[in-house]
């Protein structure tokens, strides 16, 4: 356990990236584990990490040491992420997990507009905004983590086996973080394993109201008022409701993967994967639960054991009013 000196901070933090079924992860783990109260993701090692330690353990002040303590916030894509845990957390382990690249970044711009962040089309956001782009970066993005921690401390998952094997993907998970495996059997599985965004707001000033309102709760510490509306269904209907997003065209997503296709080669080398599965045209690229019948392949030694000696991100949803 992380018994530090501003008290129990995680042993382990699910870093992402967003748009991977982080939710879903938080959601079963909740009572097999501690995780923070009353916040899926703290951001602490991104956007607040100004406010200093003591409020991060705050957060986990009900912690009492008798189980593992984890966050799940997407912060592979975090500039800075990965020196600030080291500085607090020296021994955290890390869960990744990887899909294809082009459509996570798709499925995070869908949520920008659902957010109200962009009114652009996808090849202008992709320019404008940096963050969209960058969290599908997974090889550069993970050379910083290996920099800094050792690669057994990674436990390297795949977004396909959450939707093709569910019970696979969370027996792993289990097993890294030290808890005992249970069962989804009988457990009420939702159809969508992502927040999914399907249409564009029916007002894009009602949504970015919303967001900022969420921001202002969230900012002040009101995260059980958040998280009721949350429950109420607010935030999902401010989000949506107006026209239906359309799946990639062939040639949008041929130009996607011809972009993304040096990382995908990279990041083959970096964890020993087979993605050729994500080289070739996948369409539709939509977060619809049936997945195309090829999938990347994992070798027989997964990188959580491999020895060596050395969150729109979720950025996106807490920007600054600004926005």
């Amino acid at each position: 356990m992380s018994l530090t000196r501003w008290g129990w901070l995680p042993d382990v933090i699910g870093i992402g990236p967003a748009r991977t079924g982080t939710t879903w992860l938080h959601d079963k783990l909740s009572g097999r584990v501690d995780l923070p109260r009353s916040i899926k993701e703290t951001k602490f090692f991104e956007r607040y990490h100004a406010r200093g330690v003591d409020w991060y353990a705050s957060l986990f002040r009900h912690c009492k040491g008798d189980r593992p303590i984890a966050e799940i916030c997407p912060y592979l894509a975090g500039p800075h992420a990965p020196e600030w845990i080291a500085e607090v957390i020296p021994n955290c382990k890390f869960i990744v997990t990887l899909r294809d690249p082009v459509d996570r970044m798709y499925s995070h711009y869908k949520m920008m507009r659902g957010y109200a962040f962009t009114r652009l089309p996808v090849e202008a956001a992709l320019k404008a905004d940096r963050l969209l782009a960058q969290g599908s970066l997974y090889a550069s993005n993970l050379e910083r983590w290996f920099a800094i921690f050792p690669r057994s401390r990674f436990l390297i998952t795949l977004y396909e086996d959450l939707r093709n094997r569910p019970q696979d993907y969370l027996d792993k998970i289990s097993d890294f973080i030290g808890i005992k495996r249970f069962s989804l059997v009988g457990r009420q599985e939702r159809r969508d394993l992502i927040n999914s965004f399907e249409r564009a707001p029916r007002s894009f000033k009602l949504a970015q109201n919303a967001r900022h309102l969420r921001i202002t709760l969230r900012e002040h510490g009101w995260n059980r008022t958040a998280n009721l509306l949350a429950r109420m269904g607010v935030w999902g209907w401010c989000a949506g409701g107006g026209e239906k997003f359309p799946a990639l065209t062939a040639e949008q997503d041929a130009r996607f993967r011809e972009l993304y296709l040096p990382e995908m080669e990279a990041l083959e080398r970096l964890i020993g994967y087979d993605l050729s599965a994500w080289k070739s045209s996948r369409l539709p690229s939509a977060d619809a639960p049936v997945l195309p019948s090829g999938s990347p392949k994992i070798p027989a030694v997964p990188v959580s054991v491999t020895a060596r000696s050395d969150s729109p991100s979720s950025s996106h949803e807490f920007r600054s009013k600004a926005s």
